[in-house]
């Protein structure tokens, strides 16, 4: 019986070790990228961020930026994390660090012109996006 009844105390407090541990904060440096990260603090990124909060003693607090900001930031050490870096544009040095996510999903958009002529499906470059790379000034001496 006193078996069973330390089994219990052990497993109710294993069940309770992460409310009692102390959180660790992550300040987050993330560019606006809609659908992934919306400028208001909402999107999928953030979501999934907020996820691994509930399930661990991560807290997330973001901080909505360019990302050549975002760099800056965590070279001067204000900030601890750089989200949605621009596949495959940054330095050698940079990747030591940072795990690259092949991560994809279908969205569509709606494209603005003065002329209907740059709609023109044989003139646009395949799978092109844009985004800003500040790659220069990054570096982790």
């Amino acid at each position: 019986m006193l078996y069973k009844v330390v089994s219990v105390a052990v497993l109710c407090s294993l069940f309770s070790v992460k409310s009692l541990a102390n959180p660790t904060n992550i300040l987050v440096g993330l560019e606006p990228f809609p659908p992934l990260v919306n400028e208001d603090g909402s999107g999928f990124v953030i979501d999934m961020l907020n996820g691994l909060q509930e399930s661990s003693t991560l807290m997330f607090n973001y901080q909505i930026m360019t990302y050549a900001w975002a760099k800056l930031e965590l070279n001067s050490y204000r900030i601890d994390m750089v989200g949605l870096t621009p596949k495959d544009s940054e330095t050698e040095s940079f990747y030591q660090y940072a795990q690259e996510l092949s991560w994809h999903f279908d969205t569509t958009v709606d494209l603005y012109s003065t002329s209907p002529a740059n709609f023109d499906i044989k003139n646009l470059p395949e799978g092109s996006i844009s985004t800003l790379i500040g790659n220069a000034i990054f570096s982790l001496n």
